[in-house]
């Protein structure tokens, strides 16, 4: 049982909840709303959109176990009594795991490519697993590759309701739809546009959001990556260029929100949101670990954006009163 839980622990759990709620939100909150007015249906059931969700799981924990498995050196300094790979779990099972994992994440999503026309998109799939493989061994060592592989991969993960539920959708649109989007004024491919849009903003918010995350992280594991011949950001700039480089981020970040909210929201409701849900943590916490340089405040100010992250996942919810409204 021991090892059980500790294999558990190992896939980041947390995370991979979070990676199926955000599928499973931007389908049913997102995408559907905007289809069904149309008279459009989603291309496959929940059991088989479940299939998707938990092929893209079994990838990210697939990644997070070969990560550990090559950063035993590194954890043993920054985090010794939270060591896994090498202390509770055999260093094989752990590579053994990986294999699995990722294969059956393969598997599950040329399945739910074949039964929903959509094959060709798994190719997704094997860049992401790629990906994750040459983080673990390489970009993650190296500066600033590692921060933006890892935030780019997380971006994706919205993008994978684009890649299996809308390209392979526009295909099959029935000819009275497409007239009645003509007789409205808009084009097929302006309506679908539309959709990729608010799932491209998702994915921009999750690649920034974790771009900032990264970097947290970089300054909290400094000791041990210096002892451990890395190269990260907080490293080869210093670590006030590397805080200077997260005000920086997170001046983009809150620019980009604030623009999206005044070119396409711009409602009380969502304002407040924005304002109080997303922005305020971030840039807080930004100004305090300025202030407090130290190990605990960048984990403190990593957790923070890991909420803010959840809580900006979370407003999807309210996308269909905005889309129906």
């Amino acid at each position: 049982m021991k090892n059980f839980l500790a294999f558990i622990k190992l896939t980041r759990p947390i995370n991979l909840v979070i990676i199926a709620l955000t599928l499973f939100a931007l389908r049913y909150w997102v995408l559907e709303p905007m289809l069904l007015p149309k008279g459009l249906q989603l291309l496959s059931s929940c059991g088989d959109f479940s299939i998707l969700v938990l092929s893209v799981v079994c990838i990210a924990a697939g990644g997070n176990i070969i990560n550990d498995y090559f950063d035993t050196k590194t954890d043993a300094i920054n985090k010794p009594d939270r060591m896994i790979v090498g202390v509770v779990l055999d260093r094989r099972v752990a590579l053994s795991s990986h294999g699995v994992l990722t294969f059956l994440g393969l598997f599950l999503a040329a399945y739910y490519g074949w039964i929903t026309d959509s094959l060709r998109f798994v190719v997704l799939h094997v860049f992401v697993a790629i990906s994750l493989w040459y983080y673990s061994t390489y970009f993650k060592r190296e500066t600033p590759f590692g921060n933006f592989v890892i935030a780019l991969l997380t971006g994706l993960v919205p993008m994978t309701i684009a890649f299996f539920d809308v390209f392979p959708l526009v295909k099959q649109v029935p000819e009275d739809v497409i007239n009645e989007l003509a007789e409205q004024g808009f084009s097929l491919g302006f309506y679908f546009k539309v959709i990729l849009y608010w799932i491209l903003g998702f994915s921009l918010f999750a690649f920034m959001g974790n771009l900032i995350r990264e970097l947290y992280k970089d300054l909290a594991d400094i000791e041990g990556d210096k002892k451990s011949g890395r190269r990260t950001i907080p490293i080869v700039w210093s670590e006030k260029g590397a805080l200077w480089l997260v005000i920086g981020y997170v001046l983009i970040w809150v620019l980009g929100l604030l623009a999206a909210e005044y070119l396409w929201l711009d409602s009380t409701f969502t304002k407040i949101y924005l304002l109080v849900g997303l922005v305020l943590p971030m840039v807080l916490s930004a100004i305090w670990v300025f202030k407090n340089p130290k190990r605990e405040s960048y984990k403190k100010a990593s957790f923070v954006v890991k909420v803010v992250l959840f809580i900006g996942i979370a407003f999807s919810y309210f996308v269909k009163t905005i889309i129906l409204g």
